[in-house]
């Protein structure tokens, strides 16, 4: 039976009724900022919810939010797909139309939000609740555990009519967070496209960032989703080879900067097998932050 009231909504979650009207009625406040950098140039803003907060939005998204299908087309924040997978999609020798939603998480309103939590059957007080949980000053953030999923939900409409509009010109379609592609083994009439996705994201409450549309021609070298997808299968740069090289050599020959580095080295090493397996090369990673790992460190060597 759907939770009716805070109490109910409450025993649902698993948290104590004052637990959780504490945390709604501070909600706002229970967030910490900070800065990361974005792989585009320019720093992304993270409000990332406090642990009584964050509990709670972890609750909502298990209980509630994975138990709701979000589109096919869409490979972000959705268990089974992720990037790589869509970079793979879009790899070859294909034509691509990509294009980006502007201010994506803080277009969609804490009003949007009640909507969707009301289209998933509970009544105005629990979906106000929910909404309130889920938001910061009224939008969308992104460093909330819930953040993704609902950012999917609400442009899931937009997917299934991006999805008709690839079909009737017969592209592909799919689309990682706030970038959406289209593309097939020959080249298209893309300013027509963009036409029509930009109607079809306006109808849909969002705003098309017209500066990052950008038509990638059959064959044409390009560097989508972080990583090289003009050849056959998706690949690093020569420059992301070489800053991973560089990376893992210091960590080899210095220790302290190991150290202090060895979570971004295991992220990197992660990153490698995602695209390349566990080759030689990943196993040489492996390796060295294994040796960062085990190393003892003397006072005398870790003071500047």
């Amino acid at each position: 039976m759907a939770p009716t009231d805070l109490v109910s909504l409450s025993k649902f979650l698993g948290f104590a009724p004052q637990h959780l009207f504490y945390v709604v009625e501070l909600a706002d406040k229970m967030y910490f900022q900070f800065k990361i950098e974005k792989a585009s140039g320019g720093k992304r803003t993270i409000h990332a919810p406090r642990t009584e907060l964050k509990g709670v939005q972890r609750a909502i998204l298990k209980k509630i939010l994975e138990n709701v299908s979000c589109n096919d087309a869409c490979f972000a924040y959705v268990r089974g797909r992720n990037v790589v997978q869509a970079a793979r999609k879009i790899s070859g020798h294909k034509a691509v139309l990509r294009l980006d939603v502007k201010n994506f998480f803080p277009t969609i309103t804490q009003k949007r939000v009640f909507g969707l939590f009301k289209s998933q059957g509970f009544n105005s007080t629990v979906s106000f609740i929910l909404s309130k949980l889920c938001t910061r000053n009224g939008e969308l953030c992104q460093g909330a555990p819930t953040s993704p999923s609902i950012s999917n939900l609400i442009f899931r409409n937009a997917d299934e009519q991006l999805t008709s509009l690839a079909t009737t010109f017969k592209l592909e379609y799919i689309r990682y967070s706030d970038d959406m592609f289209f593309f097939a083994d020959r080249n298209f009439r893309y300013p027509r496209i963009a036409e029509v996705v930009e109607k079809i994201v306006k109808a849909n409450g969002f705003e098309l960032n017209a500066k990052k549309t950008k038509f990638h021609r059959r064959g044409s070298p390009r560097f989508t989703l972080g990583l090289q997808t003009s050849g056959r299968d998706p690949r690093f740069s020569r420059f992301q080879k070489r800053l991973y090289r560089a990376a893992f050599f210091k960590a080899s020959s210095n220790l302290k900067w190991g150290h202090q580095n060895v979570q971004r080295l295991v992220g990197m090493a992660q990153w490698y097998k995602a695209i390349y397996g566990p080759d030689e090369l990943y196993q040489d990673y492996t390796r060295i932050i294994g040796n960062v790992l085990n190393m003892k460190i003397h006072d005398v060597y870790v003071q500047s």
